[in-house]
C-alpha cells in the first residue's frame, strides 16, 4: 500500500514503521549520522527515540491506514514540539526518501548493488574498456569512486557488525514484542539492518553526486549508458539504472 494519501499528504505506507524502527532502538544511535539523520537527533535522541517506540506500540496490528497515518503524523507532530518544525520536516524527508518512497530507494539500491559488484569484482576482462570516455577522465572516476563509495561501505560493514552485537533492552524488546531473543545466525537485525540500509544509501546518493560533479553532460549519459550495457552481468536490473534525483 503506498498510493493512497492522507494526513495532509503523507504517504500511507507501513514503511514508515522501518524508519521509526531506526530512531527507536539505541544500538542503532552510533550509525545516525552516517544515515542521514539531523544533528539536533544525534544530539538529544531521548525524545525522537520515546515518540518511536509510542509510535511502534501505537500502530501494531493496526489494519486502518488512515488510522496508521494518523500515527505518523501525531509523532511527527510531537518531534516538531521537541525540536522544531526543521527537524521534523528533516525526518519525514528522510524517511520518505529511505523507506517509504520505494520506487526511488529501489534505484537508488540498484546503483548501490552495481557500484558494489563493479569495485569488488575479480574477473577479466575488465569491464570499464567498454565506457567510451577519455582514458584519464576514466581512471579518475574509477579512483574516486573507490574512495567516495567503496571505503565507506567498508566502514559500513564494521558499524552495522558493532551495532548489531548490542543487545535489546527489555523495554525494546517490549516494544518490538519479540517471542524469541536475538541468534547471531539471525539474517534481519531489527533496527540494525534498516538503519544500514539507509547508511547505503546515504553513500550511494553521495557517490553520485561526486559522479555528477566530475563528469561532463555527455560523459555521464555515457557513463549510465554503460551501466546499463554492464549490469545483467552483475546481476543488476539495468532499468533501474536511471539517474538519480538528489531531492
Amino acid at each position: 500500500m503506498t498510493a493512497s494519501k492522507s494526513s495532509g499528504g503523507l504517504p500511507a505506507s507501513r514503511d514508515w514503521t522501518s524508519a521509526f524502527r531506526v530512531l527507536a532502538l539505541k544500538r542503532t544511535q552510533p550509525l545516525w549520522r552516517a544515515a542521514g539523520l539531523p544533528s539536533e537527533l544525534i544530539a538529544s535522541p531521548a525524545g525522537v527515540t520515546s515518540a518511536a517506540r509510542e509510535f511502534l506500540v501505537a500502530t501494531r496490528g493496526e489494519s486502518d491506514p488512515d488510522k496508521y497515518v494518523a500515527a505518523v503524523a501525531r509523532t511527527l507532530s510531537r518531534l516538531e514540539l521537541e525540536y522544531g518544525a526543521d527537524v521534523a520536516e528533516s525526518v519525514s524527508v528522510w524517511a520518505r526518501l529511505h523507506f517509504v518512497r520505494s520506487q526511488h530507494h529501489d534505484r537508488i539500491d540498484s546503483w548501490s548493488g552495481f557500484l558494489l559488484s563493479l569495485l569488488r569484482r575479480q574477473r577479466s576482462p575488465a569491464p570499464e574498456d567498454t565506457l567510451r570516455i577519455a582514458p584519464d577522465r576514466k581512471d579518475r572516476l574509477l579512483t574516486d569512486l573507490h574512495v567516495a563509495f567503496g571505503d565507506p561501505e567498508d566502514e559500513l560493514l564494521k558499524l552495522e557488525e558493532s551495532a548489531g552485537r548490542v543487545p535489546l533492552t527489555p523495554v525494546e524488546e517490549a516494544v518490538l514484542q519479540r517471542d524469541t531473543p536475538e541468534a547471531p545466525t539471525d539474517i534481519y537485525v531489527p533496527g540494525v539492518t534498516d538503519a544500514a540500509l539507509a547508511v547505503q544509501r546515504e553513500i550511494t546518493l553521495a557517490a553520485w553526486r561526486h559522479i555528477e560533479s566530475l563528469l561532463e553532460p555527455q560523459e555521464l549519459f555515457e557513463f549510465v549508458r554503460w551501466a546499463r550495457e554492464l549490469a545483467p552481468a552483475l546481476r543488476v536490473n539495468p532499468e533501474r539504472l536511471e539517474p538519480l534525483k538528489l531531492s
